[in-house]
């Protein structure tokens, strides 16, 4: 999981969209981009078929409903903010640092508006901080599954590093006006850097004064596979700020289509 929000980082993760994507963490913008990767993903699965592994289920259900105690018109004029946030230095093996984050924020814009900016995941290098290459084929229906190839790429300070991973992004449900779900979980470590990335989207629409917004929840479990010099550090103190950074970025973006398709209308 290439976190409103081109699981699923995304903290995306995301740091570290985290993530992701979906997110999918982002953050900071990030330094030059590297060349994308030359990826050769199979063809899509004809629609209806069954995916060629097991779906996996969302790393944490909770995350998957509005925060109890939520009050969504402060919420609103506060924008993102923390449910959640743990730098853990002893997860289970073969991680050594794990980062997990859940994040939630109202917005001023429809579900639609949204949820086709959080889908849009070949588009995610173009609006997502750190996020420099997405490709996602889609490979089942009923319910939508997709593996996606995300590289994330970390300059901070005195920290940086590439990470390189596909994920399979699950949406369970059709598409509703009241509700969006969507979660995440890494297949593969491309360079070895990471154990594990697991994520979900939460979108519900909801009314502020008479008028449509949405509740968007994001989560990003990103668990590395090496210490590298000033990781933990980078994790405590820009973590959060990354995931922030990706929630604003999807949001900015889900604004921008929809004023850019309100000009054209006659």
């Amino acid at each position: 999981m290439k976190s409103l929000f081109r699981p699923p980082v995304i903290v995306f993760v995301l740091v570290v969209s985290a993530l992701l994507n979906g997110a999918s963490i982002a953050g900071a913008t990030p330094g030059a981009t590297p060349a994308a990767p030359s990826p050769t993903p199979a063809d899509p699965a004809p629609p209806g078929s069954a995916p060629s592994t097991p779906l996996p289920a969302p790393f944490s259900a909770a995350a998957l409903s509005i925060a109890p105690g939520t009050d969504l018109q402060a919420l609103h004029a506060r924008g993102p903010q923390v449910v959640s946030f743990t730098v853990d230095t002893s997860p289970p093996a073969p991680a050594t640092t794990a980062t997990i984050g859940d994040l939630h924020a109202v917005f001023a814009l429809p579900l639609a508006a949204l949820r086709d900016v959080v889908t849009d995941y070949n588009a995610y290098p173009d609006f997502v901080p750190r996020v420099t290459f997405s490709r996602a084929e889609r490979v089942a229906d009923s319910p939508s599954v997709y593996h996606q190839r995300l590289t994330l790429s970390f300059r901070v300070l005195f920290f940086g590093s590439d990470y390189d991973y596909h994920l399979q992004v699950v949406e369970p449900y059709p598409p509703s006006a009241d509700e969006f779900i969507l979660h995440y979980r890494m297949t593969e470590s491309l360079d070895g850097q990471l154990s594990g990335v697991a994520g979900s989207w939460y979108l519900r629409a909801v009314t502020i004064d008479g008028r449509e917004h949405t509740y968007a929840r994001y989560f990003n479990r990103i668990d590395f596979a090496q210490d590298q010099f000033g990781l933990r550090l980078a994790l405590r103190n820009l973590g959060a700020n990354d995931m922030r950074s990706a929630m604003l970025a999807f949001a900015r973006e889900a604004d921008r289509r929809k004023e850019i398709a309100q000009e054209a209308l006659p």
